[in-house]
């Protein structure tokens, strides 16, 4: 822990000078959940620059790995995140973000937390920390981690009361504007079905679109390939972007370079787990399962805040048959599904992304 302390120090002692810098009217995207940048900001910087060309927009999107060559490329990416966090008046991360939580940063940049997902049925953040070892729970805390958030985006009242424990922000802090992505699928941006279907040839058949969460066991690939009739059905596959996990199963597609949100688009039928993709189907109405084959392991080991067995008990199974089952009755209760959906997503209008712009806008002044 005091390597921690002194890693902290020096950091500080670095980024001090850049305080000295003049502020600029600019806006930081940070992200660490991939090396390209995402959708959602995408959509933002868009209609950011069509309001208002003057604002200077910086994207710094890095992955860390567990490699050494990762771990040294990240730490002299901190000084241009110095830089970029010294000379902005508004950061937008959708992740934790080493910078932004042990810096101390000036009092008029505002941090802003875009979570990178809609409704959380699996806990996050601070959350998380009781479900860790005493170490990884005392390096976490020393790290500051999920710490100076200014504001956090929601998407409902429901889900503001977990990104208030996530990320210990006060209520009033957390905007329930909605995110991007709902955006996108409002206006139907993510049908990308024929231009799927024809990329990987597929048929005429049922499409049935597999999308699991991350896990630190591997997912049940062998009991659903058994329960599934492949002269019925072809099974569509995108595994977890964390997972690195390699599949090749014969009568599988196997889909990664389109996001989960666009391959929806293909599906008569999808299957989730504990996944937020769940909502995201649901929006784009679909027929929506969560094979929960795992609970109380997955309860276990990451704990959740929406209990699938209570809130979404028609539609969560533990045995894969029981799905298909479900899938041949083609009794699909689409009523009972917006029921829960509405629970958790509650500015599904479109608007979104100009709220929080208008948002950014006002504070850039």
């Amino acid at each position: 822990m005091f390597l921690i302390d002194i890693f902290k120090l020096l950091l500080n002692i670095l980024y001090f000078p850049f305080k000295f810098l003049k502020k600029q009217k600019k806006i930081l995207f940070l992200s660490r959940q991939s090396n390209q940048i995402s959708l959602e900001y995408k959509m933002l910087i868009e209609d950011l620059k069509k309001k208002d060309s003057s604002i200077k927009i910086k994207v710094i999107t890095k992955k860390i790995e567990k490699n050494i060559i990762s771990l040294i490329s990240n730490f002299f990416l901190l000084f241009k995140q110095m830089y970029h966090l010294a000379t902005s008046k508004i950061v937008v991360t959708d992740g934790y973000s080493v910078p932004i939580s042990i810096l101390k940063h000036d009092k008029d940049l505002i941090i802003v937390q875009m979570w990178h997902a809609n409704g959380i049925i699996k806990k996050i953040g601070l959350q998380t920390l009781d479900k860790r070892s005493n170490k990884d729970k005392k390096v976490a805390l020393k790290m500051n981690m999920h710490q100076n958030y200014d504001y956090v985006i929601s998407s409902s009242k429901k889900t503001s009361l977990v990104f208030s424990k996530a990320f210990n922000v006060k209520l009033n802090r957390i905007l329930n504007y909605g995110t991007p992505m709902l955006d996108y699928i409002y206006y139907k941006k993510n049908d990308k079905a024929n231009e799927i279907k024809k990329k990987y040839h597929l048929n005429d058949k049922k499409i049935i679109v597999y999308l699991p969460t991350y896990r630190k066991n591997k997912v049940d690939y062998k009991n659903i390939i058994n329960n599934i009739d492949f002269n019925k059905f072809q099974l569509v596959i995108k595994s977890h972007p964390v997972d690195g996990e390699k599949i090749d199963i014969n009568n599988v597609t196997v889909i990664e370079d389109y996001i989960a949100e666009d391959i929806i688009s293909i599906a008569d039928y999808v299957i989730s787990d504990y996944s937020n993709i769940v909502f995201e189907s649901l929006l784009s109405y679909k027929k929506t399962f969560c094979y929960i084959y795992d609970y109380d392991i997955y309860r276990k080991e990451f704990g959740f805040n929406i209990d699938l067995k209570k809130e979404f008990s028609e539609f969560s199974f533990s045995k894969f048959s029981d799905i298909m089952k479900e899938i041949e009755n083609n009794n699909y209760d689409f009523k009972k599904a917006q029921k829960f959906l509405d629970k958790y997503i509650e500015n599904f209008d479109g608007h979104a992304t100009d709220r929080i712009t208008r948002f950014f806008l006002k504070i850039l002044g």
